[in-house]
Protein backbone atom coordinates (compact mmCIF):
# COMPACT_ATOMS: atom_id res chain seq x y z
CA UNK A 1 0.00 0.00 0.00
CA UNK A 2 2.92 2.55 1.09
CA UNK A 3 3.98 1.46 -2.77
CA UNK A 4 1.12 2.42 -4.05
CA UNK A 5 0.69 5.78 -2.33
CA UNK A 6 4.56 6.72 -3.20
CA UNK A 7 3.80 5.93 -6.60
CA UNK A 8 0.30 7.87 -6.70
CA UNK A 9 2.13 10.76 -5.55
CA UNK A 10 5.03 10.85 -7.86
CA UNK A 11 2.21 10.46 -10.68
CA UNK A 12 0.44 13.54 -8.77
CA UNK A 13 3.98 15.14 -9.03
CA UNK A 14 4.42 14.59 -12.58
CA UNK A 15 1.44 15.73 -13.19
CA UNK A 16 1.69 19.31 -11.68
CA UNK A 17 4.93 19.86 -12.99
CA UNK A 18 3.33 19.09 -16.81
CA UNK A 19 -0.02 20.77 -16.50
CA UNK A 20 0.96 23.69 -18.00
CA UNK A 21 2.32 21.78 -20.73
CA UNK A 22 -1.65 20.79 -22.47
CA UNK A 23 -2.97 24.57 -22.13
CA UNK A 24 0.24 25.41 -24.24
CA UNK A 25 0.06 22.96 -26.75
CA UNK A 26 -3.73 23.75 -27.42
CA UNK A 27 -2.74 27.71 -27.47
CA UNK A 28 0.11 27.04 -29.50
CA UNK A 29 -1.96 25.41 -31.95
CA UNK A 30 -4.59 27.84 -32.09
CA UNK A 31 -2.22 30.87 -32.60
CA UNK A 32 -0.56 29.04 -35.37
CA UNK A 33 -3.61 28.13 -36.83
CA UNK A 34 -5.08 32.40 -36.71
CA UNK A 35 -1.56 33.12 -38.01
CA UNK A 36 -1.81 31.04 -41.18
CA UNK A 37 -5.32 32.36 -41.86
CA UNK A 38 -4.35 35.78 -41.06
CA UNK A 39 -1.92 35.80 -43.71
CA UNK A 40 -3.44 33.39 -46.29
CA UNK A 41 -6.63 35.97 -46.27
CA UNK A 42 -4.25 39.10 -46.32
CA UNK A 43 -1.12 38.06 -48.43
CA UNK A 44 0.00 40.60 -51.23
CA UNK A 45 -0.11 38.83 -54.72
CA UNK A 46 0.64 40.49 -57.49
CA UNK A 47 -0.73 38.54 -60.13
CA UNK A 48 -4.25 38.70 -58.29
CA UNK A 49 -3.65 42.81 -57.25
CA UNK A 50 -2.82 43.91 -60.41
CA UNK A 51 -5.02 46.93 -61.85
CA UNK A 52 -7.44 46.37 -59.10
CA UNK A 53 -7.85 48.78 -56.20
CA UNK A 54 -7.94 47.30 -52.75
CA UNK A 55 -11.13 48.39 -51.96
CA UNK A 56 -11.88 46.06 -55.04
CA UNK A 57 -10.07 43.29 -53.43
CA UNK A 58 -11.48 43.60 -50.25
CA UNK A 59 -15.16 42.83 -51.86
CA UNK A 60 -14.53 40.11 -53.59
CA UNK A 61 -12.49 38.05 -51.22
CA UNK A 62 -13.11 34.58 -51.71
CA UNK A 63 -14.79 34.85 -54.74
CA UNK A 64 -13.91 33.55 -58.07
CA UNK A 65 -11.95 35.88 -60.63
CA UNK A 66 -14.19 37.76 -62.81
CA UNK A 67 -12.73 38.25 -66.41
CA UNK A 68 -14.23 41.15 -69.19
CA UNK A 69 -15.26 39.92 -72.48
CA UNK A 70 -16.54 41.88 -75.62
CA UNK A 71 -18.53 40.10 -78.38
CA UNK A 72 -17.14 40.81 -81.21
CA UNK A 73 -19.88 39.09 -83.57
CA UNK A 74 -23.03 37.11 -83.20
CA UNK A 75 -24.16 34.29 -85.72
CA UNK A 76 -27.26 32.55 -86.62
CA UNK A 77 -27.52 28.70 -85.26
CA UNK A 78 -30.89 26.99 -86.11
CA UNK A 79 -33.30 27.69 -82.49
CA UNK A 80 -34.33 23.96 -82.67
CA UNK A 81 -31.17 22.49 -82.86
CA UNK A 82 -29.97 22.01 -79.23
CA UNK A 83 -26.18 21.95 -79.86
CA UNK A 84 -24.46 19.20 -77.10
CA UNK A 85 -20.78 18.62 -79.07
CA UNK A 86 -19.00 21.38 -81.35
CA UNK A 87 -16.02 20.75 -83.79
CA UNK A 88 -14.13 23.35 -85.39
CA UNK A 89 -12.26 21.51 -88.92
CA UNK A 90 -11.52 23.30 -92.03
CA UNK A 91 -13.55 26.46 -91.73
CA UNK A 92 -16.73 24.56 -90.86
CA UNK A 93 -18.68 23.56 -88.04
CA UNK A 94 -19.49 20.57 -86.96
CA UNK A 95 -22.34 19.95 -84.22
CA UNK A 96 -23.81 17.17 -82.45
CA UNK A 97 -27.45 17.94 -81.95
CA UNK A 98 -29.83 16.35 -79.03
CA UNK A 99 -33.20 16.32 -78.70
CA UNK A 100 -36.51 14.22 -77.28
CA UNK A 101 -39.15 16.64 -77.61
CA UNK A 102 -38.11 17.33 -81.86
CA UNK A 103 -37.72 13.64 -81.71
CA UNK A 104 -34.11 13.24 -83.08
CA UNK A 105 -30.85 14.22 -82.77
CA UNK A 106 -28.10 14.78 -85.47
CA UNK A 107 -24.73 14.84 -86.68
CA UNK A 108 -24.81 18.18 -88.38
CA UNK A 109 -21.67 20.16 -90.70
CA UNK A 110 -22.76 24.07 -91.34
CA UNK A 111 -21.23 26.80 -93.11
CA UNK A 112 -19.90 29.16 -90.78
CA UNK A 113 -20.73 32.63 -90.84
CA UNK A 114 -24.36 31.41 -92.26
CA UNK A 115 -25.31 28.93 -90.10
CA UNK A 116 -26.38 27.10 -93.06
CA UNK A 117 -26.92 23.26 -92.86
CA UNK A 118 -24.26 21.81 -95.54
CA UNK A 119 -24.46 17.94 -94.34
CA UNK A 120 -26.57 16.40 -91.79
CA UNK A 121 -27.71 12.75 -90.21
CA UNK A 122 -30.66 11.73 -87.89
CA UNK A 123 -29.62 9.62 -85.26
CA UNK A 124 -32.68 6.86 -84.65
CA UNK A 125 -35.30 9.04 -81.91
CA UNK A 126 -34.37 6.62 -79.01
CA UNK A 127 -30.84 7.88 -79.26
CA UNK A 128 -30.10 11.72 -77.59
CA UNK A 129 -26.96 12.82 -79.14
CA UNK A 130 -24.38 14.40 -77.23
CA UNK A 131 -20.59 15.08 -76.81
CA UNK A 132 -18.74 15.23 -80.76
CA UNK A 133 -14.89 14.51 -81.00
CA UNK A 134 -13.14 14.53 -84.31
CA UNK A 135 -9.98 12.32 -84.39
CA UNK A 136 -8.19 12.03 -87.77
CA UNK A 137 -10.70 12.01 -90.20
CA UNK A 138 -13.42 10.23 -88.20
CA UNK A 139 -15.92 12.05 -86.18
CA UNK A 140 -17.13 10.06 -83.10
CA UNK A 141 -20.07 10.90 -81.47
CA UNK A 142 -21.83 9.78 -78.01
CA UNK A 143 -25.44 9.52 -76.52
CA UNK A 144 -26.73 10.64 -73.62
CA UNK A 145 -28.26 7.24 -71.75
CA UNK A 146 -28.19 4.58 -74.01
CA UNK A 147 -24.69 3.98 -73.55
CA UNK A 148 -24.00 4.46 -77.76
CA UNK A 149 -21.40 5.76 -79.81
CA UNK A 150 -20.92 6.29 -83.74
CA UNK A 151 -18.20 6.77 -85.70
CA UNK A 152 -19.03 8.25 -88.97
CA UNK A 153 -16.34 9.67 -91.93
CA UNK A 154 -16.03 13.06 -91.73
CA UNK A 155 -16.02 13.94 -95.34
CA UNK A 156 -18.88 11.36 -96.40
CA UNK A 157 -21.28 10.98 -92.73
CA UNK A 158 -21.01 7.39 -93.80
CA UNK A 159 -21.66 5.65 -90.68
CA UNK A 160 -18.50 3.47 -90.33
CA UNK A 161 -19.21 1.63 -86.97
CA UNK A 162 -21.14 1.39 -83.70
CA UNK A 163 -19.52 0.64 -80.11
CA UNK A 164 -21.05 1.12 -76.44
CA UNK A 165 -19.68 2.62 -73.39
CA UNK A 166 -20.86 1.64 -69.70
CA UNK A 167 -21.76 5.22 -68.79
CA UNK A 168 -23.48 8.40 -69.75
CA UNK A 169 -22.31 10.20 -72.23
CA UNK A 170 -21.83 13.83 -72.19
CA UNK A 171 -18.64 15.88 -73.19
CA UNK A 172 -16.22 14.56 -75.81
CA UNK A 173 -12.90 15.35 -76.82
CA UNK A 174 -9.63 14.45 -78.42
CA UNK A 175 -6.11 15.29 -77.88
CA UNK A 176 -4.69 13.46 -80.66
CA UNK A 177 -4.03 10.27 -79.06
CA UNK A 178 -7.07 9.65 -76.39
CA UNK A 179 -11.12 10.35 -76.66
CA UNK A 180 -12.02 12.09 -73.19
Amino acid sequence: MAKNAKHQKNNSKQSNKNSWLKPFLIGLTVAVIAAVLYFALNRSDSTKTAGKSNANQSANAGLARQDSYEVVGEYHHDPTAFLQGLVWHDGALYESTGSHSAGYSTLRRLEFPSGKILQSVKLSPEYFGEGLALADDRLIQITWQSKRGFVYDRETFRLLREFTYATEGWGLTYDGKNLI
